[in-house]
């Protein structure tokens, strides 16, 4: 299937005219250690004006800040990074889920931004060759190209069905129902109420899913959302513990220390030293 989408994506971004990329919203364009679209679609980094100087400022914006705006707002929307460059970011949703985003672009303003010193050589020439900006772009190719990106969560939507059936099913729906709210205070009794089911049932199918009881499953999504955020973002640890679900820094930090083997901050240390 990746690659049909792979295809599609390139095909309509040829009739388009535009640019188009889909970021997916935490893991949820992956299924069972397998990309869902291809990785070439999924990434900025195959324009130049976007290759160079890519850094966590970048993947902090297209991969978190904009992917949780469209989380809770359903409408396509101009978005413009710490590059000033725009694009056209649209939601990509199943079934009340989303996705990611659909991104079609790129633009530029009319003048050269502040950070381009700043950027490596060659990144000006690359900007100077993209189209200017207008904001009657977002009303001619907002309204394509949201059905495009629902034709795209439709799609999707096979690969998750095909999850479907007894266990399988309900496996799709609390993956989901992690994902979603881990950050927020819930309980098994929440995920028992958003399935439908007893809470005892709903214990069960968590250790038949994750391997281990519903806390320390809860535990895990937020630990991973934890390093996603770490690796990404320049927030305080402190930030990150709130943003995933944990009031007390300090419960998050030695929760870290235990998952990971050493501290929130000395993971970002090491991450930082390993891509730069």
């Amino acid at each position: 299937m990746a690659y049909e989408l792979a295809n599609a994506l390139d095909r309509a971004s040829r009739v388009f005219g535009l640019h188009l990329t889909v970021v997916g919203h935490h893991d949820r364009l992956h299924r069972d250690g397998r990309l869902l679209i291809g990785s070439r679609q999924q990434s900025h980094r195959t324009q130049p004006v976007c290759d160079l100087g890519f850094g966590p400022q970048c993947t902090a914006h297209c991969r978190w800040q904009v992917n949780h705006r469209l989380a809770w707002r359903p409408q396509p929307f101009a978005t413009r990074c710490w590059k000033g460059l725009r694009e056209i970011a649209v939601p990509v949703r199943w079934s009340g889920y989303h996705l990611g985003t659909l991104y079609a672009g790129t633009w530029r303003q009319s003048s050269l931004p502040r950070c381009a010193g700043t950027l490596p050589d060659g990144w000006a020439e690359a900007w100077r060759a993209l189209p200017v900006w207008e904001d009657a772009l977002l009303d001619e190719f907002g309204p394509v190209l949201a059905l495009f990106a629902e034709g795209l969560a439709l799609r999707l939507s096979v690969e998750f069905a095909a999850h479907r059936g007894g266990g399988r099913d309900h496996s799709t729906r609390i993956d989901m129902w992690m994902q979603v709210h881990a950050h927020t205070p819930v309980s098994l009794a929440d995920c028992a109420e958003h399935l439908g089911l007893s809470l005892s049932r709903t214990g069960a199918l968590v250790r038949q899913h994750c391997g281990e009881p519903f806390a320390l499953a809860l535990r895990r999504h937020r630990l991973t959302r934890a390093c996603l955020l770490l690796q990404t973002s320049n927030d305080p640890v402190a930030a990150i513990a709130r943003a995933c679900g944990f009031e007390d820094p300090a419960w998050f930090s030695r929760a870290f220390t235990a998952a990971f083997g050493c501290s929130p901050r000395a993971w970002r240390r090491r991450r930082t030293a390993e891509v730069g």
